[in-house]
């Protein structure tokens, strides 16, 4: 599920677009649309990053060391949409411009909706209050641009619970099994040929012979 961090950004840029604009949406209402958004919502996000052979990710996840696996983001979508899950994905968006425009052509639709609230054949008003939800997810501050992140965000009324750690955790269960990596990057730090060849075994035991296997590009001191 979402940090409350990101939820808090997204919150306080709801409520900048609402005052920059000259809405029929009050702030009474505002308070409700964000109890609807970030409290009754229920959503998963599915983090990835297009920089596969970064020294930051390298450095921030790994410590320099073991392996990247990297993924066709189509076959990952297409596995949870057979799950039957409403789903948003997309690159993360860092630029603050760039999500107060999406946020304000939201508000638009709503504006308009409630000028048209009594055409029954409008729109799924509750399917698009749940993609705007998911949109606000996709959402970072400007300096986290580095991770160049992709996200899938996934809405879910089937969730589970579990207990872990002496908690209750909200899970979703999907069924990726068939989805394997194109491709497993091994860190520079491991730089003997046995790392190379330790995977290679291992996936012709498993079957997995099509899938790349090789060294980070990056040259570390």
């Amino acid at each position: 599920m979402n940090d409350k961090l990101e939820d808090k950004y997204s919150k306080e840029l709801l409520i900048s677009c609402l005052k920059e604009r000259n809405t029929c949406i009050t702030m009474e209402e505002c308070n409700k649309y964000l109890d609807l958004y970030f409290n009754n919502g229920v959503d998963y996000v599915f983090s990835f990053s297009t920089e596969i052979d970064s020294i930051h990710q390298w450095n921030y996840y790994g410590g320099l060391a073991g392996y990247c696996l990297v993924y066709s983001a189509s076959e990952i979508i297409n596995a949870i949409v057979k799950n039957n899950f409403q789903v948003i994905h997309g690159l993360v968006i860092y630029d603050c411009e760039s999500q107060k425009s999406i946020v304000q052509n939201y508000l638009s639709v709503i504006d308009e909706w409630k000028m048209n609230k009594d055409n029954p054949e409008y729109f799924n008003f509750k399917r698009f209050e749940n993609s705007l939800r998911m949109q606000l997810e996709r959402f970072k501050q400007h300096n986290h641009s580095c991770e160049k992140e992709y996200r899938i965000i996934i809405h879910s009324k089937k969730e589970k619970i579990r207990i872990r750690n002496g908690y209750f955790i909200p899970y979703i269960e999907i069924d990726v099994s068939e989805v394997n990596p194109v491709k497993i990057i091994v860190s520079q730090k491991l730089e003997t040929d046995l790392a190379i060849e330790g995977i290679r075994r291992y996936l012709k035991c498993i079957n997995r012979t099509n899938i790349i296997v090789e060294h980070s590009s990056l040259q570390i001191r």
